[in-house]
């Protein structure tokens, strides 16, 4: 069985072949109990208490992924080759067309976040949006930067923050994230976070990358294919590199649950995904921790919405501490607790 400090610096990781096709190692590859944060448990058993703002017991942190904000105005389809005379002629119509009148975009009403600014202000939380930098031709382009520029308007003058979402490629290249910060700081100055597209990710890699290209903080270290604690930790944490054995300069606000390892891939009924939420957030309470929550802009409608409510009804009802993820790591900064954390850490491994 692995040593606490093997689970909080994912030693597992550093060789695992359990990953998917798109590398993203699989929940699996862990040896612990990814349902419980054995690690902070152990952190709070032997003092670590953080405290928060107005003597609240715990932390909670939104945040929403923006994928997609974008749909094309006058899409046209063009015609599946058939043969015949007919069918060549409107394949060469669509062709002329198209250069005539090239596609444009608008913002999709759909995904407009204006419908989580609204849960914000009503339930007094804030959030932190990760927009994509990507240029056209590039893999899950959806939007270029100035044509949202209304909408970063709106997520920052309502106390929200925005960070980078690191396209497919960025997590394992230096290079590609910095050109994609400087692309998102074209349009907005002050992105301190980061999370990685479909949650990809490379221990310690990615963590590295982002240290050089000065982010403050990451959020991707969740697994994908199921919620709960990736390396036993439901605090933000400096993580340890084992290959240079010294910790890395930047913070993991660790990602507890995002909405599809539950719908999509844990394909867990309303009821059951409630009851899994829910025990998640009672241990976190109980370990004056975090609770993160990734709840994309295109999941707040029909039932996605009623669950999403649910859980915020069951979280206002404990009163936590509600910042953006630059707030509380701010704050954890400000308080010492890093290295309060790191002192217990050390112990761990004597």
């Amino acid at each position: 069985m692995n040593s606490l400090f093997d689970i909080y610096s994912a030693k597992a990781e550093y060789t695992t072949l359990l990953k998917d096709k798109m590398g993203r190692v699989l929940s699996a590859a862990a040896n612990h109990d990814v349902l419980a944060p054995v690690v902070s448990q152990y952190l709070t058993k032997n003092g670590f208490s953080p405290k928060y703002p107005d003597n609240k017991n715990f932390a909670v942190c939104f945040s929403h992924d923006l994928d997609s904000l974008m749909q094309a105005s006058n899409r046209i389809n063009r015609p599946e080759y058939v043969g015949g005379l007919k069918n060549l002629l409107d394949i060469a119509k669509f062709e002329i067309k198209s250069k005539i009148k090239p596609r444009t975009l608008e913002i999709n009403p759909k995904v407009h976040p204006k419908r989580i600014l609204d849960l914000a202000k009503k339930y007094g939380f804030k959030s932190s949006y990760f927009m994509l930098a990507l240029k056209e031709g590039e893999k899950d382009f959806n939007y270029p930067l100035k044509d949202v520029s209304s909408i970063i308007s709106l997520i920052s003058s309502d106390g929200h923050e925005i960070g980078l979402h690191g396209g497919h490629e960025a997590y394992y290249s230096k290079k590609k994230i910095a050109q994609e910060r400087n692309y998102l700081t074209s349009a907005i100055q002050n992105n301190y976070g980061y999370r990685n597209h479909f949650l990809r990710f490379e221990t310690p890699n990615t963590w590295n990358y982002l240290a050089e290209n000065k982010f403050e903080y990451d959020t991707t270290f969740g697994f994908h294919d199921l919620v709960g604690f990736r390396n036993g930790m439901c605090h933000p944490f400096r993580p340890f590199n084992l290959n240079k054995n010294k910790y890395i300069d930047i913070v993991e606000v660790p990602l507890i649950v995002m909405d599809s390892s539950l719908i999509k891939y844990m394909n867990a009924s309303f009821d059951n995904a409630f009851e899994i939420v829910k025990n998640l957030i009672d241990q976190i309470e109980s370990c004056n921790g975090v609770f993160t929550m990734l709840w994309h802009n295109q999941m707040y409608e029909g039932e996605n919405l009623i669950f999403f409510m649910k859980v915020l009804d069951y979280i206002k009802s404990k009163d936590p501490w509600m910042p953006t993820t630059r707030e509380l790591v701010d704050h954890y900064k400000k308080e010492g607790y890093f290295d309060q954390m790191e002192k217990l850490l050390t112990n761990m491994t004597d």
